[in-house]
């Protein structure tokens, strides 16, 4: 590849700047999707099983790597790769839906709920708790089954979310904890991105070099 589709290549597929930009490519598709997501919603059988399948789905799928996709690629043609990177966004796109599509459903349940979930969140949090470290165990007797670490990664989701619905209340009390998580929150995929940057400085110095 000559060095300005690099360049390029490192903003669309982000194995070359920044590698977590290979999420912008996926993020795409969920955009998109969203009105067909939305029209399932209005219909109850469709969207539960929208639900299920996207649920067993994620659990049962390997999770799609960029670096899966460049270690087992023959050719190395510029088409290839493009090719290559655009099956990694559908199938992740196959991968990440249940998060996606749970989340739609747990904000329209949290809206009618929310009262009587806070009412039980303790014991929620602690059979969460529970079905995490079962996972946990699968997982580390049975040599990192990728079954029990997806669906670990469905529960801890979870869990981080009945943990902020536990002290919500609490934090809304102090309004300068609550500004500073409220900014912090604003700004997360961005920090996450820049975050990314420093860690893997290397992606800079290749960057610099293509110049």
């Amino acid at each position: 590849m000559s060095g300005f589709l690099k360049v390029v290549s490192s903003y669309l597929f982000g194995m070359v700047f920044n590698n977590p930009t290979w999420f912008v490519g996926l993020i795409i598709i969920f955009f998109i999707a969203a009105p067909l997501f939305l029209f399932i919603k209005k219909h109850k059988f469709l969207w539960l099983s929208a639900l299920f399948i996207s649920c067993i789905a994620s659990i049962l799928i390997k999770r799609p790597s960029v670096g899966d996709t460049i270690y087992h690629l023959e050719n190395f043609s510029t088409l290839n790769i493009y090719i290559s990177f655009f099956k990694l966004y559908f199938l992740s796109f196959l991968f990440f839906l249940s998060p996606y599509l749970l989340g739609m459903e747990i904000c329209t349940f949290l809206n009618k709920y929310i009262d009587s979930v806070k009412q039980y969140i303790k014991p929620i949090l602690f059979a969460l708790c529970i079905l995490y470290i079962a996972a946990l165990f699968v997982y580390l007797k049975y040599d990192s089954n990728f079954v029990a670490y997806n669906l670990g990664h469905i529960l801890i989701i979870l869990m981080y979310l009945s943990f902020c619905i536990l002290f919500e209340d609490k934090i809304q009390k102090i309004p300068a904890l609550d500004k500073i998580l409220n900014t912090l929150a604003e700004y997360s995929f961005g920090i996450f991105f820049c975050a990314s940057i420093f860690h893997k400085p290397y992606y800079v110095s290749f960057f610099i070099r293509y110049f």
